[in-house]
């Protein structure tokens, strides 16, 4: 079904990374999710009333703000397919996360509306005044068949949200599949109290609807929790940095990558910086024209805005190899994190300065990184007494 729609309002074999495509399939997310929460509104909360359920109105007012989220998620699709401006020239793709955050906000607000409305009800039953369950098998039908509806919309939400990289849509799918949860725990207590406790419904009725209002909270705090993560800037991940230092070695030219780091300005907003080790005597004009196109086919094939640092070294002096060798033993005995780059030699009057950048985890205490150096210095100091090595430190991306 929804790729069925998916091809009338969108079409086939469309750029993911374009802004206006991605901002189609947000926008095809966002109506269906209006149209199937309008329907699932006006049928519980028919039904709601006619039962005299809490759980029931309750779950209907759930589906009212899910359609809320539904438009936050299309008017966010519009807004993050905005072209770059003077003010935002990397565009305007964190929008989703804000919306996303928002999403997850109203998802927040309505588990604790439903936790306040059970208590009131359990106190309301307490004292009399919750009124009498009026069972319906009818509507309990109704009810049931409501379920596929929402796993229907689980399963679009989740598909289109992978599609395009979508957290508002991802959001939107796990609140979906909350949905399922809760309409089933409804339905289950409804018919548990017209078979056996029908005059105590209003405990389960509450209890249940705190359970629920608990379980959409916590996922509402998670999703809060991931959003603020893409604002505030995640680390590379592993597969994205070894996907371009892949692509780069793949050319000649390049004898090393290192230093890799990507930042996410939103789906399809990607930037990344990376030194690449060409060799020293290379032609530096033929070398960076070989950096402009490997820069272009990296933007073509990965969707990633790339600039490339040029580090030229000595590949051909035995002094330079020797040292290398060693160096990169001793790490690989120590830890196989552990990497080093533009190592270089500066000969002096008493001292030959052996320098370069090593690489180590962030959960590396001051203490480790100095039992580090003190193993590789001694190991350099056996080829030559003179030896003095000078490390910079650098954090594991």
């Amino acid at each position: 079904m929804i790729r069925l729609l998916e091809k009338i309002f969108i079409g086939k074999d469309k750029d993911l990374t374009d802004p206006k495509v991605r901002s189609q399939y947000g926008t095809l997310g966002g109506v269906l999710g209006i149209v199937c929460n309008i329907l699932l509104f006006a049928l519980k909360i028919t039904i709601g009333i006619i039962m005299n359920s809490l759980a029931i109105l309750s779950d209907a007012f759930n589906n009212l703000s899910d359609m809320f989220s539904s438009i936050v998620s299309i008017f966010s699709a519009k807004l993050s397919a905005k072209k770059p401006d003077k003010d935002h020239p990397f565009g305007h793709g964190r929008i989703e996360y804000i919306a996303t955050m928002i999403v997850a906000m109203v998802i927040i607000v309505v588990g604790f509306e439903l936790i306040m409305s059970s208590i009131e009800k359990i106190i309301a039953g307490v004292n009399g005044t919750a009124g009498d369950l009026v069972f319906s098998w009818v509507s309990i039908g109704i009810l049931a068949a409501s379920l596929l509806v929402k796993l229907w919309m689980f399963f679009y939400n989740r598909y289109l949200g992978k599609k395009i990289n979508s957290s508002v849509l991802m959001a939107t799918a796990t609140d979906s599949i909350n949905d399922v949860i809760t309409t089933t725990a409804v339905l289950l207590v409804t018919i548990a109290a017209h078979l056996w406790f029908e005059d105590y419904y209003f405990y389960a009725d509450g209890a249940v609807g705190i359970i629920i209002g608990g379980v959409i909270i916590f996922n509402g705090i998670k999703i809060v929790i991931e959003s603020i993560g893409d604002l505030l800037g995640r680390a590379s991940s592993e597969e994205e940095v070894n996907a371009i230092e892949e692509f780069l070695l793949k050319d000649p030219h390049i004898l090393g990558c290192h230093d890799c780091i990507v930042h996410d300005y939103g789906p399809g907003r990607k930037f990344a910086v990376v030194h690449c080790e060409v060799d020293q005597d290379s032609d530096i004009v033929e070398a960076h024209e070989v950096i402009d196109g490997l820069e272009n086919k990296i933007e073509t094939q990965l969707g990633v805005f790339l600039t490339v640092h040029m580090d030229p070294i000595d590949n051909k002096s035995e002094t330079i190899v020797t040292v290398r060798n060693v160096i990169q033993s001793v790490i690989n005995e120590l830890d196989d994190r552990l990497t080093f780059h533009d190592l270089r030699i500066t000969n002096g009057e008493h001292n030959i300065n052996v320098i370069f950048d090593m690489v180590v985890p962030f959960e590396y205490t001051n203490e480790k990184i100095h039992d580090t150096i003190s193993a590789i210095r001694v190991k350099v100091k056996q080829i030559n007494p003179k030896y003095t090595t000078v490390v910079k430190i650098d954090h594991k991306m």
